[in-house]
C-alpha cells in the first residue's frame, strides 16, 4: 500500500517541522502513525529516533539501544517503555537524568519502588495503605467515617 506509507511519512513529517507548543498534541491524534517508525532509529533528528518508541513492532533490542541514545530527551523516552527489562530499567534509576522517567516503567519491581521511597522519606518503616481507602470501600467519604448505629 504506498498511499498508506507516503500518508504515514506525511504525519510524521508534520510532527517533525511543527514550530508550535501544541505539537505534542499531533503525537496523541488517532490518525498520527504508529507503525514503521523504527526506519527512524538512526535519523540526525533527535525528535525523529525518540518516534521509535511509539511503533509497537519496534524490538526491544532496538529500545535498548536507543535508551544509550546522545540525547538525554530520546534516552527519557526510552526509559519508561515496558520492552525494556527489568535489570536495564534498575540501572536507570542510578542516572539523574533518566531516574524519573525509569520510576515510571511498569516492569520496575514493587520491591524496588518501595525501597526507593523508603529511601526518599528517609525511614525503613513499611508502606501503610493509603489513607481513607477504607472508608471509601465502605460508602464512607476521604473526611467523614461512618458511625454505626
Amino acid at each position: 500500500m504506498p498511499g498508506l506509507r507516503k500518508r504515514s511519512y506525511r504525519g510524521v513529517r508534520t510532527y517533525l517541522e511543527a514550530r508550535v507548543i501544541t505539537r505534542g498534541g499531533l503525537l496523541r491524534h488517532p490518525r498520527f502513525p504508529r507503525t514503521d517508525l523504527v526506519r527512524y532509529a538512526d535519523a540526525p533528528h533527535r525528535e525523529a529516533r525518540a518516534l521509535v518508541v511509539l511503533d509497537p513492532g519496534a524490538p526491544a533490542a532496538l529500545i535498548d539501544r536507543l535508551r544509550r541514545d546522545e540525547h538525554p530527551g530520546v534516552r527519557a523516552w526510552m526509559a519508561d517503555d515496558p520492552r525494556l527489562g527489568v535489570p536495564r530499567v534498575i540501572e536507570l534509576l542510578d542516572d539523574e537524568e533518566l531516574a524519573a522517567a525509569a520510576a515510571r516503567n511498569p516492569n520496575l519491581p514493587v520491591g524496588v519502588m518501595e525501597r526507593g521511597r523508603r529511601r526518599a522519606v528517609g525511614t525503613t518503616v513499611p508502606a501503610s495503605p493509603r489513607r481513607g481507602a477504607a472508608r471509601r470501600r465502605h460508602g464512607g467519604s476521604v473526611g467523614s467515617v461512618r458511625r454505626r448505629a
